[in-house]
């Protein structure tokens, strides 16, 4: 209600006569709100406060609140706040500056800003203890459900399932009824006020009105409402307190005091007189009418039909009045929602009209209520004419079937921007044949760009989780997979050393060695989309390392497609492995010729690009900062909304069984979300796709890129290596490889084994050589305690994916050496020299 409250539950589930469910009412309202001692001793300095500040204690009062507090006939401060109000003013030996107010939200914010020092009637909320001090209750009164006198029996929440309960609208029962609505399937009707509310039980628009015991009796008996009923108790109570605005302490503290110090039997006093509810107010109406027919038939007689008619001539001046005011207060209600209330209606015929449409018109689409109803089309003009038809369609089966209406539909303001109207509607069968709807429009753009923006979110979650899904098959696949297919590349590799050209068994060993590389590769793309690809990151300028691709991406993509290579001017530097640059741009131009089928032209081009906050919006994954753009595109056949939906998904592919198993561009995303960047596509069907990559600029200058690697010679090797693998068919092939060059190998299977080994060598070890993920413990604990006892042993790690042991999100830690598995021996015969040169 207008003064708020804090809900309190009663017991669920009690039954009792409607008699008992009021005199239970009453005893709540007389129970002594707390303990009160005799006496005031105020401090002085709460004293000389209130001596100092005689215009600061201003109170202001609901005037439309009987019987707690309201303006009497002669516009005077009455009611049981009153009352109180001056029972403190006594106690206080001061005077309050009485302020009448009507609007309870403006009279909370007097009371926030300190305008209000004293709110008499209020109950306690969450959100108003920032800005306000209360005083403990004086007044307990419970929320009451009214019904018709010819609804039996006690009733309680749960017995209105698909009835109409009403609600002074903004009152704190509003929220508790639609909590308990969801709960019992009742509707939620709010009323502009308490009198209107029990008009509407008393005339069948509801079936119920909840308020509280007090108000609600007192508006009965001054509006003579005789065929209403206190039908049970709601379960919602009010505990009615003084409220102090926290910009004055010292006041709180001595109206608390004063508020202890009324003596109890006043105190009662006061309520009995403002809530005085005998059981004998709620007999039967016609028991009552009886009684009244009894002791007023003499004087009814003696009136005649002169006073039947003054009393006629009254009660339709009072109903003409409340209609007024009923009038009004719709008219107030419908003007200042933040929906427009409006009323349509179709002829027969299929044209249509607004008899009522609300000021509110206005926020839609700038067209004032009397334009609106003077020419419907004008709100309809704004309906894309796309949606319009459906919008119709919509209204037209309303009217068929007389269902509601309900449709979410655009407006197009000025042309341009887009905004989202969601409309309810009622519809009713005129005698002219017409459908009259009674119905509300609200402006729900913010809700459909969240619901919009919450689906994005959801979808780009689903995308990390498919991702991390993959990332975790991945590293399994990887560590287990990767070793033995080193074991048949390093076996393959060590046989065709031995067996002569043009040998019949060295074609099918090469063979063999093609398709472990190309199972190799298949895995090197599944970590590469997992974004666990072991990186060695370098300051890279990206012109310099597209142009040295050239001549590879011609040959790959054939002569019947041309290639257009156009290098931003200025390019700003990037940090990422270069090794992953030749993976992006051999999958986007593969992907590329594969879309042009034919001749055609694919086109490389980069940019430096800078993205604000707001820019960021139109790019999902981006982040304001400065990027480098490497941009590929085609003038293939291009993709539609559903094929562009899925393309990084790993495994997704539109070719053809055996002609491609779908990792290209999930290898391609997973490398630019390991390295912070973002992917932009565009694509048309038939009008080719752009995919704009955007890689995070590096501050530092690039330097050139290091030569091509190159494969050691044979026999070359000498010194001392210790072996760890706890795969022991790749720990034999690789400790031949090392013997056959000339290295002396101490082979361990496990961890514990080393040390143990290295602990007994009595020689120097020049070089650790270890699987990064074993059981029990990782390479690079293992590391970690050789050093304790070889200190400056040089170290080499060998996996098939780090897990992040060795390396950070994939990227390798500074002054780590790693070689990817499965190697081949040439490119550990180049680690292990790297790594022993390392000074």
């Amino acid at each position: 209600m207008n003064s708020g409250s804090r809900q309190r539950l009663r017991t669920a589930g009690r039954r009792m006569p409607p008699a008992l469910w009021l005199l239970a009412g009453c005893l709540l309202a007389w129970l002594p709100a707390s303990a009160r001692a005799g006496g005031l001793r105020l401090t002085a300095n709460e004293r000389d406060w209130l001596d100092r500040n005689p215009g600061r204690l201003v109170l202001y009062y609901d005037q439309t609140f009987p019987p707690l507090e309201f303006a009497a006939a002669d516009g005077s401060f009455a009611g049981l706040g009153a009352d109180v109000a001056a029972q403190i003013e006594r106690l206080l030996g001061v005077s309050f500056i009485r302020k009448a107010s009507d609007d309870w939200n403006e009279h909370l914010a007097k009371l926030k800003r300190g305008e209000c020092a004293i709110a008499p009637t209020i109950a306690r909320q969450d959100e108003r203890e920032d800005y306000t001090f209360f005083t403990t209750p004086y007044a307990t009164i419970p929320a009451v459900i009214i019904t018709p006198q010819a609804v039996e029996g006690s009733r309680r929440l749960d017995d209105f399932e698909g009835r109409r309960i009403g609600v002074v609208s903004g009152y704190t029962t509003e929220p508790y009824l639609r909590d308990q609505a969801l709960l019992h399937g009742f509707e939620v009707v709010p009323v502009p006020g308490v009198s209107e509310g029990l008009r509407r039980v008393a005339f069948g628009e509801v079936d119920a009105f909840v308020e509280n015991l007090a108000s609600a009796a007192y508006f009965i008996e001054q509006l003579g409402i005789p065929n209403l009923r206190v039908a049970g108790e709601s379960g919602y109570v009010f505990d009615f307190r003084i409220g102090v605005s926290r910009k004055y302490p010292l006041l709180f503290s001595a109206v608390q005091k004063a508020l202890d110090a009324i003596p109890e039997d006043e105190m009662t006093a006061l309520r009995q007189k403002w809530i005085s509810l005998g059981v004998e107010k709620w007999l039967d109406p016609a028991t009552r009418r009886r009684l009244w027919a009894i002791n007023g038939l003499a004087v009814l007689a003696l009136a005649g039909l002169a006073g039947l008619a003054v009393f006629l001539k009254r009660r339709l001046d009072n109903r003409v009045a409340a209609l007024r005011d009923s009038e009004n207060r719709f008219r107030r209600l419908a003007e200042n929602s933040p929906a427009v209330v409006y009323q349509f209606r179709m002829a027969p015929d299929g044209s249509f009209s607004f008899p009522y449409i609300a000021e509110t018109v206005q926020t839609l689409g700038g067209f004032t209520a009397d334009e609106v109803v003077a020419d419907p089309g004008t709100l309809l003009s704004l309906v894309p004419v796309d949606d319009r038809a459906k919008f119709l369609a919509g209204v037209r089966e309303s009217a068929k079937s007389l269902t509601p209406y309900e449709g979410l539909f655009p407006v197009s303001l000025n042309g341009a921007e887009i905004r989202w109207i969601e409309a309810h509607s009622t519809p009713e069968r005129m005698p002219d044949g017409s459908t009259l709807w009674d119905g509300l429009m609200l402006d729900v753009t913010g809700r459909v760009r969240a619901e919009a923006e919450r689906e994005q979110l959801e979808a780009q979650l689903l995308q990390a989780q498919k991702m991390e899904a993959i990332g975790q098959l991945a590293g399994g696949v990887a560590h287990d997979f990767n070793n033995m297919l080193g074991v048949i590349l390093g076996f393959t590799e060590m046989t065709l050393d031995s067996v002569p050209p043009g040998e019949p068994l060295r074609e099918g060993l090469l063979e063999i060695r093609k398709a472990a590389e190309r199972s190799a590769d298949l895995t090197r793309q599944l970590l590469a989309f997992a974004r666990k690809q072991t990186a060695a990151p370098a300051v890279l300028d990206l012109n310099r390392t597209v142009d040295g691709m050239l001549g590879m991406l011609r040959r790959l993509i054939g002569e019947q497609v041309e290639l257009v290579w156009r290098p931003g001017t200025d390019l700003g530097p990037v940090r990422m492995d270069p090794t992953q640059i030749d993976q992006i741009l051999v999958n986007l131009c593969v992907n590329a010729r594969d879309a042009i089928g034919g001749e055609g032209r694919v086109v490389i081009e980069t940019a430096n690009s800078v993205f604000d906050t707001e820019t960021c919006e139109d790019y999902p994954g981006a982040v304001p900062g400065s990027y480098v753009k490497l941009a590929v595109g085609d003038s293939g056949c291009g993709m539609d909304r559903e094929t562009l939906a899925h393309i990084f998904e790993p495994f997704f592919s539109t070719k053809g069984v055996g002609e491609g198993v779908g990792l290209g561009l999930a290898t391609v995303y997973g490398i630019v979300k390991q390295n912070n960047g973002f992917i932009h596509v565009y694509t048309e069907p038939g009008q080719g796709t752009t995919f704009s990559l955007y890689l995070p600029r590096h501050e530092a200058a690039a330097v050139p890129a290091p030569p091509p690697e190159e494969t050691a010679p044979a026999g070359t090797g000498s010194g001392t290596i210790l072996l760890v693998e706890d795969d022991r068919s790749l720990l034999g092939m690789v400790r031949m490889m090392l013997e056959r060059r000339g290295y002396r190998v101490l082979a361990a299977a496990s961890p514990a084994a080393a040390l143990r080994l290295a602990g007994e060598f009595q020689g120097g070890i020049d070089l650790l050589v270890t699987d990064v993920v074993m059981p029990d413990m990782n390479g690079r604990d293992l590391a970690a305690k050789l050093l304790v006892l070889r200190p400056g042993l040089k170290r080499l790690f060998m996996s098939g994916y780090t897990a992040d042991v060795i390396a950070h999100h994939g990227v390798l830690n500074e002054g780590v050496h790693f070689i990817q598995k499965p190697f081949t021996m040439g490119t550990l015969m180049a680690r292990i020299t790297e790594a022993l040169e390392d000074a």
